[in-house]
């Protein structure tokens, strides 16, 4: 070949050797990067692997531990004993009350959840009271409520049919008489028994019917 014919071809070919040099360059190059970011890619995904499932338990073991406190509080942060004395009726006429006794023998009740006792609803001079008499006592739990319901009630089904139920107060202690002003203009007459609640739980303590004059 002549040297002149073999410049040409050189001066031809040159380029096209020049490009395919730094297309593999090029590709190397990436291939590497990929090849040496994988390891960091899945070191990534298992610290955001692991930060999730650290966050998942802190948030559980939070809720377990707010559960656990709502159960183990009124145990053993009991609230003190109460003895609140009777109101006085309004007059002399009223002194036929309306009574109730806690019923020991409902089905809903069981050796976690029961109270016993008995009470009265009073007219004051100043509304109706519905009152715990001093031999009231209930097992401790969380949040008890003491509601009126317009039906007999055993147990938490009847409970939760009585779509007239009025919900009263807080039960103050587990122990001892006290007294619960009701709501103005409430009927009384118009209600069947008086139940103690569980609001936390959605469960039967205990009730009673009212017996009328």
């Amino acid at each position: 070949m002549a040297p002149r014919q073999a410049q040409g071809e050189r001066w031809f070919y040159e380029p096209f050797a020049v490009m395919l040099s730094l297309s593999r360059h090029r590709t190397l190059t990436g291939m590497a990067a990929i090849l040496t970011g994988a390891p960091n890619l899945e070191k990534k995904t298992m610290l955001k692997s692991k930060f999730a499932m650290l966050t998942l338990g802190i948030l559980l073991g939070v809720v377990a531990g707010a559960g656990g406190m709502l159960i183990v509080h009124p145990f053993v942060f009991s609230p003190p004993v109460v003895n609140e004395a009777a109101p006085k009726t309004a007059d002399a006429a009223t002194s036929a009350m309306i009574t109730f006794n806690l019923d020991e023998n409902a089905p809903g009740r069981d050796p976690v959840h029961w109270a016993n006792g008995s009470g009265s609803v009073i007219r004051t001079a100043q509304g109706e009271v519905l009152r715990l008499n001093g031999d009231f006592e209930a097992g401790p739990g969380p949040n008890f409520w003491v509601y009126l319901n317009t039906r007999a009630v055993g147990e938490e089904k009847d409970f939760n049919a009585d779509a007239g139920r009025v919900k009263i107060a807080p039960l103050k202690s587990f122990i001892g008489a006290q007294n619960f002003m009701l709501p103005e203009g409430l009927d009384i007459t118009k209600f069947h028994t008086v139940t103690i609640w569980c609001e936390s739980f959605g469960a039967y303590i205990a009730s009673g019917m009212l017996n009328k004059p």
